[in-house]
């Protein structure tokens, strides 16, 4: 399995194209997965352009030549109920997709993230209390969940705390 996957929703855009300010605030992201020794080279988006863009951006400083696919299924909406019925599955393709790397982005849209973030800490053992905050149910563009073996971290661009 996996030791880490970031789970994020894709950058702030306009239309299906990430922004200027969407780059800066990826760019603090990308500042933490580093914090957190994340060194994915494995992106699996959805087939919007603006996930595309968001992974490749994120994984724009590793050394290594990046993997970069495209999962139609990730591109996925409704509510936190139906994307749970989805998500066992769905995860399961990621991970098949992931093959032996160590860590991966996934990048997808509104709550699919958090779905597939819970997913699995609930896979790894973790009792989730599926009532989340607001903030936890309804990313906002750019943010994500880090999942490392049974623990979690929300990362945000909160560009306030890196000024």
């Amino acid at each position: 399995m996996p030791k880490s996957i970031y789970f994020t929703r894709h950058g702030r855009c306009s239309g299906d194209a990430v922004t200027e300010s969407g780059y800066e605030e990826l760019h603090h992201i990308r500042t933490q997965l580093a914090a957190h020794a994340v060194k994915a080279k494995c992106v699996i988006t959805s087939s919007a352009m603006r996930c595309i863009d968001t992974g490749r951006y994120l994984i724009a400083d590793i050394e290594q030549s990046p993997i970069l696919i495209t999962l139609e299924k990730l591109h996925t909406f409704g509510d936190i109920e139906a994307l749970r019925k989805q998500a066992a599955p769905l995860l399961n393709l990621v991970l098949k997709t992931m093959g032996d790397e160590p860590s991966a982005i996934v990048c997808s849209h509104d709550s699919m993230s958090v779905v597939l973030a819970w997913t699995i800490l609930e896979q790894r053992g973790v009792a989730v209390n599926w009532w989340l905050p607001r903030e936890l149910r309804f990313l906002d563009q750019g943010e994500g969940i880090l999942v490392k073996e049974q623990t979690y971290w929300h990362l945000h661009a909160d560009t306030k705390a890196f000024a």
